[in-house]
């Protein structure tokens, strides 16, 4: 998640009536801050919470504040993964196995190899809220997917298995040092998918391969070197399941957690037009953009290649984000979460510098967390 924006120094007193404390002990939250934000976003129909992936402390903000919308009326969850790979990991939580399937499967759903994420999601299904994923399929999500179309194979089987062990090798491949580029997600044709229909006739089978071709096409459209594509093509898929969801009951109240990226309610660093902004439009949805200070942060993902040594890395927001937060981490204590009222920033009439505004306009609400933590892989 990159935020291109620079905010200037400018008068303390300017962000002041603006700013208030959230108190954090013993993973629970208190604190005008912290009432201020659970005020505001009861208010909405739609929550978004804009991340850095890999804080510990997000999915715990993110669990505190479920529980309390859940009591107001949300009723639903979207995370940063396909619909698919949520479907999967409900019915395993439903019967209990999930944590053991995840071991034969530890890189196939993006973050849940995070004990916190995983965590986020139990405690979410034990208060009945619907957990229903957002993104494409991820890129080592096709393991467990070729498993599910192995049920329905038939006298296919063998073809199946085949391509399963072909993935699981070319997945080895890759955690050893090599490259990606045999993976289903990137070595495949589209004739591949025309193939897999042909074997199937069963529409949960047909649904799978036609979101694995679609997931597939966000992929290679990156690798052709065409990125604004691709994130046209990604957001067009987060559009789709979110109207896939809501659809299903107009009175749903739904909570988002996403990288911040996807989150802004306007003019995305992308240039795409992403989920944040398509639900801003609808009407009535709250954008909280939640920063740590510094501290630490697990990179342990496939950007860095699932590398060991990045499981527990130095996180500095000076460093991270082409951001200067001077003004706000003025307010920041160590001993203090910081909430900012971006959306009574956006409502004033009180000057404020360019670069502020532009945030304000992004997002509702800031927080800044001063000391965060890596989360932790689970074993």
């Amino acid at each position: 998640m990159i935020i291109s924006i620079e905010i200037s120094c400018q008068d303390k007193q300017s962000l002041k009536e603006y700013h208030s404390a959230i108190n954090y002990a013993d993973k629970e939250l208190s604190g005008n801050g912290w009432e201020l934000l659970k005020k505001n976003a009861a208010q909405a129909s739609v929550v978004f919470v804009g991340e850095d992936h890999g804080l510990a402390e997000i999915p715990l903000l993110t669990k505190n504040l479920a529980f309390h919308l859940n009591e107001n009326g949300f009723n639903t969850y979207l995370g940063e993964i396909g619909p698919l790979s949520a479907q999967r990991l409900c019915t395993k939580m439903e019967s209990g196995e999930h944590r053991e399937w995840l071991k034969n499967a530890p890189l196939a759903i993006p973050f849940i190899n995070w004990k916190e994420e995983l965590e986020l999601l139990e405690d979410l299904n034990q208060i009945n809220m619907d957990i229903h994923g957002i993104d494409q399929e991820f890129l080592f999500s096709p393991i467990i997917h070729l498993s599910s179309l192995e049920n329905l194979a038939g006298e296919h089987k063998d073809e199946i298995q085949g391509m399963i062990k072909k993935e699981k090798k070319a997945t080895n491949q890759f955690l050893s040092g090599g490259n990606y580029l045999d993976l289903f997600m990137i070595s495949s044709i589209e004739k591949d998918f025309d193939d897999l229909r042909e074997m199937f006739q069963q529409e949960e089978a047909i649904t799978i391969i036609n979101e694995l071709q679609s997931s597939f096409h966000v992929y290679r459209t990156m690798m052709n070197g065409k990125g604004k594509q691709s994130n046209e093509l990604r957001s067009q898929m987060m559009r789709d399941h979110f109207q896939q969801v809501v659809s299903k009951n107009s009175n749903s109240k739904v909570m988002i957690k996403l990288g911040a990226v996807h989150c802004y309610r306007e003019n995305a660093p992308t240039s795409v037009e992403e989920i944040g902004e398509y639900v801003a439009k609808k009407g009535n949805s709250f954008h909280i953009l939640v920063l740590g200070n510094q501290g630490t942060i697990n990179n342990y993902t496939a950007q860095s290649g699932f590398n060991e040594s990045q499981k527990e890395v130095p996180y500095n927001i000076k460093k991270r984000f082409p951001v200067d937060l001077s003004d706000f981490l003025n307010y920041t204590e160590q001993n203090q979460w910081s909430y900012f009222d971006l959306k009574a920033i956006r409502n004033s009439k009180k000057q404020f510098v360019d670069e502020v505004r532009s945030l304000a306009s992004a997002y509702d609400a800031l927080i800044i967390i001063p000391e965060v933590t890596a989360s932790t892989n689970l074993e």
